[in-house]
């Protein structure tokens, strides 16, 4: 079983907290789905997930760009596109929503 699928169902079992109804992006459901074959929560593929668990972690662009061996503005392009899919507008809304949905 590939990674991503393993790292998926992992989350998937251990279940998802619900996020406030007055938090920002909380009417994204916390249900996983199925796109393209591939399970992803909240809209974000897997990726998206590694990068949004170091966001949570205090990790800059720079930093996330390092460990996951790709460039800085690869990172700050998945941090963009998570922002969006989550209806989130600073990076502080973010932070605040991993550790709200136990991601990070």
């Amino acid at each position: 079983m590939p990674l991503d699928d393993v790292v998926a169902e992992a989350l998937n079992l251990a279940g998802e907290p619900a996020m406030p109804p007055d938090f920002p992006g909380a009417a994204i459901s916390s249900e996983s789905t199925r796109v393209n074959g591939k399970r992803e929560f909240f809209g974000l593929s897997a990726r998206e997930r590694e990068v949004l668990r170091l966001i949570a972690a205090g990790h800059s662009n720079a930093e996330i760009a390092q460990t996951l061996f790709i460039s800085p503005r690869t990172a700050s392009t998945h941090a963009a596109h998570i922002l969006s899919k989550l209806s989130l507008g600073t990076r502080a809304e973010l932070i605040a929503f991993a550790h709200l949905q136990g991601l990070a």
